[in-house]
């Protein structure tokens, strides 16, 4: 291994593991390469039938008690497969094999004092980390997102406006994950700026509208961003391949996702498995352990990286403006 959790042994929390069938091809193949750590003999005698079901939720269970450090006669909660119980109870009770007696959604529902245990543990990102931050996103290449050179892989040009929407569009994520092709718009002509000189205009290509979808807390919205966000998401949508339309999850409606490739659009999670480790390892931030999740300061982040990144930064005065109005709006 090469990170602390794959070394102690907690390489299921590992950042950059490759699962087959989630970022390796194979899972139906008659034969396939694995890590000899990672491989065992079946004994003679044990029938495929018998072993598969080992392979994932067996030793789930076997990994849980040996790292806990239970001896027999020990009491153990394997919180982990309670989704998987809650389920098999209500096939059972769907085939008719077992009463309705229970609710099994309620009865094996994980108590809310575990779930704030193991819950995300936000934290508000520093305005020096920030920057760093928006540093790799700007020079994210594929070796700090994929170390394993075999693989199922997203294009560098899907990685990059994924990053770059994250760090600049100030939204969440099952926004960013359901924007649709043809979501930027740019400022169709110049427009002159109010004031004492007629010289001086806005081009066309400074301002960058990105139309978001419907989202959990209010309806469908145009907000300005960036131009890097639509630079990239011009690059991703060129070398986009052409692909079916799917079903909003939100909506219902057939369209085409921004982000998908093989017919398969980005989950939401992807963000924090994927791409917020690399930009992470690549500004060298550290984490603060599993449950470290960052929290994004929306407005003031936003703004801040505008502010590093422009080559006509504001002044102070005219940062401070910014800030009032926008919270006044707010």
């Amino acid at each position: 291994g090469q990170c602390r959790y794959c070394n102690d042994g907690h390489e299921t929390l590992c950042a950059r593991q490759e699962r087959t069938g989630y970022s390796i091809d194979g899972s139906y193949a008659e034969y396939v390469i694995g890590y000899a750590r990672h491989v065992v003999k079946v004994p003679d005698g044990v029938s495929p039938f018998d072993a598969g079901p080992l392979t994932c939720a067996g030793v789930t269970t076997y990994k849980a008690v040996m790292v806990s450090g239970a001896r027999p006669a020990s009491l153990v909660a394997v919180v982990g497969l309670l989704a998987g119980a809650r389920q098999f109870f209500r096939d059972c009770q769907e085939w008719g094999w077992i009463p309705r007696r229970f609710d099994p959604a309620r009865a094996l529902a994980t108590p809310r004092s575990i779930r704030a245990l193991i819950g995300p543990d936000p934290r508000v990102i520093a305005d020096d980390v920030w920057a760093k931050l928006l540093w790799a996103g700007l020079n994210l290449q594929h070796s700090d997102v994929y170390t394993n050179p075999v693989g199922r892989k997203h294009p560098i040009e899907l990685l990059r406006a994924l990053a770059l929407t994250w760090l600049f569009g100030g939204l969440r994520s099952d926004e960013i994950v359901r924007l649709r092709v043809g979501c930027i718009r740019w400022q169709r002509e110049d427009v002159a700026l109010p004031g004492d000189t007629d010289d001086e205009t806005l081009g066309k290509d400074a301002v960058c509208l990105l139309d978001v979808p419907v989202h959990k807390t209010g309806t469908a919205f145009t907000k300005p961003v960036d131009p890097i966000v639509g630079q990239a998401i011009a690059a991703w949508e060129v070398v986009r391949p052409t692909q079916p339309a799917v079903c909003d999850r939100k909506t219902g409606e057939r369209v085409h996702l921004l982000f998908s490739y093989r017919a398969q659009g980005i989950g939401r999670q992807y963000l924090n498995i994927r791409i917020i480790p690399a930009l992470r390892a690549k500004a060298g931030v550290p984490t603060g352990g599993p449950n470290d999740v960052f929290g994004i300061q929306m407005v003031g982040n936003t703004i801040i990286g505008l502010w590093v990144l422009s080559f006509a930064p504001f002044i102070e005065e005219e940062l401070l403006d910014y800030l009032r109005i926008d919270m006044v709006h707010a």
